[in-house]
């Protein structure tokens, strides 16, 4: 039977809609089969799942209901509870305080410094907070009460926070490196230093170590470091424990690189600044006459704190929460997660111990209905390969946000990968994404994916998670 042109016409148009109506699910789905069938995730297990940011239904799923390890995407569960819990104008207040009396240009007693927990207390990132902002703030405050010679010492009290630093099931070649530095009630140029050293010339060459910015007094390196080939590229490990003052740098370092630089995790930050403030002090013409300390040494001394009815000299407030989020969720800084953790606990009324943040955590999207088994959490930042959190419930916490007075601040905060609104999350074995997209329609969709136990580079399979996500919105 022939057709006749309107027929015709409507015949291409029926098999043109048809078309344009395959729905996202069969899209996702042969994307995904494509994905699985990688060699490189042949041994690996890979989750997916995305759900309407409007009405909150369940788009699609693969292997959503399974806990993997979510690397740095486990952030967004941090931030967005942080947000909750804190508010995004949040802030830390540090205090510098003095016990004793003033005489003349002498204080007869000590000075203090007392931490609330400030991640970004002399920090590079925010003019505010720089080390000698920080510092000449302090140091105006001693002038203004004609202060010229401390008959005591510099305290750092960092017992805001408890003493373990770092949460369990960090691994020991991480603690001692800058993206695994410990939250202190006292943190100090969010607990980096910068080593640099200059490599040999031929592969096999001692590696030279030049100097630490900033400098580490209390610190003993020992140099175990090697030269690499002139390709082999950043090789460098720091074995350090909290409160140590030895650490070991192994590794290589690539030939024919002249300063080169890793950072490192500062052991002891409230010793850190005390040092560093004593200096500031010398090279303004005002001394202190005994040797600075912390509380945590005084204690473990039998002292106590080593200071009693403190008078305020100066309080430092940090930038807002949301300031910081955005260095936490751009730049992926582990040390912040931490922090905050902690406050959430302590503004709680509670011990600020990671712990206790954690179950304010998972009480708080219990009761937004994701099952507390979906949710093996044991640190703020993702950096523990303990962790296990199924795609399903990270999905969750981001349509959740999608709902609150804050979620344009967290959004932008999001960084922008692929031109996609979305958080990236990498460490051995794990590559993640969390974030937002529109389909080709233009609707809303919030997404995580997880995939643990891949083989080969990250480099060479990133193109393929692109192209599965790719199949959201195409």
């Amino acid at each position: 039977m022939r057709l006749g042109i309107l027929g015709l016409c409507m015949s291409l148009l029926c098999v043109n809609t048809l078309r344009g109506q395959t729905s996202l699910k069969e899209r996702i789905g042969v994307a995904m089969e494509q994905f699985l069938a990688d060699q490189k995730v042949k041994y690996a297990t890979t989750a997916l799942s995305v759900l309407d940011a409007q009405t909150g239904a369940e788009l699609y799923q693969y292997n959503g209901e399974v806990g993997l390890a979510p690397a740095s995407t486990l952030k967004v569960l941090t931030a967005a509870t942080a947000y909750t819990l804190l508010g995004r104008d949040y802030t830390y207040t540090t205090e510098l305080l003095y016990d004793g009396e003033i005489r003349g240009d002498t204080l007869y007693g000590n000075l203090i410094i007392k931490g609330t927990g400030d991640p970004s207390l002399g920090s590079w990132r925010f003019k505010e907070t720089k080390t000698d902002v920080v510092f000449d703030h302090w140091i105006d405050a001693l002038k203004s009460k004609g202060i010229r010679y401390v008959q005591g010492k510099i305290i750092g009290d960092a017992d805001v926070f408890d003493t373990q630093a770092v949460p369990g099931g960090w691994t020991w070649e991480d603690m001692g490196n800058y993206y695994g530095a410990g939250a202190s009630g006292l943190t100090w140029h969010e607990n980096q230093y910068d080593l640099v050293m200059t490599p040999g010339k031929t592969k096999g060459d001692p590696v030279h170590i030049e100097r630490t910015e900033p400098a580490m007094e209390n610190l003993y390196l020992v140099n175990e470091l090697k030269t690499g080939s002139p390709t082999s590229g950043d090789q460098v490990y720091i074995y350090a424990a909290p409160y140590g003052n030895t650490a070991f740098v192994r590794g290589t370092a690539p030939a024919n690189h002249a300063d080169f630089t890793v950072s490192g995790s500062i052991p002891d930050p409230a010793m850190a600044i005390v040092l560093a403030f004593e200096s500031a002090l010398a090279k303004k013409g005002i001394r202190t006459k005994e040797t600075g300390t912390t509380t945590r040494l005084l204690r473990a001394e039998g002292t106590g704190s080593g200071y009693t009815q403190p008078v305020l000299l100066s309080a430092y407030k940090s930038p807002r929460f949301e300031q910081l989020s955005h260095w936490f969720l751009k730049k992926s800084i582990n040390l912040y997660g931490e922090h905050f953790l902690k406050t959430i606990a302590l503004q709680a009324g509670e011990p600020a111990d990671t712990y206790r943040g954690l179950k304010k955590e998972l009480a708080l999207w219990e009761d937004k209905g994701i099952a507390k088994e979906a949710m093996h959490i044991v640190d703020g930042s993702g950096l523990s390969p303990g962790n296990r959190i199924t795609t399903q419930a990270l999905a969750t916490v981001l349509l959740h946000a999608r709902k609150e007075a804050w979620f344009g601040s967290f959004l932008e905060n999001l960084p922008v990968i692929h031109n996609i609104r979305m958080k990236s999350g990498h460490i051995g074995g794990v590559a993640a994404y969390s974030g937002y997209t529109k389909d080709a329609a233009g609707n809303p969709l919030v997404f995580s994916f997880i995939v643990n136990n891949y083989s080969g580079s990250l480099t060479t399979l990133t193109p393929s998670i692109f192209k599965l996500l790719d199949s959201l919105r195409n």
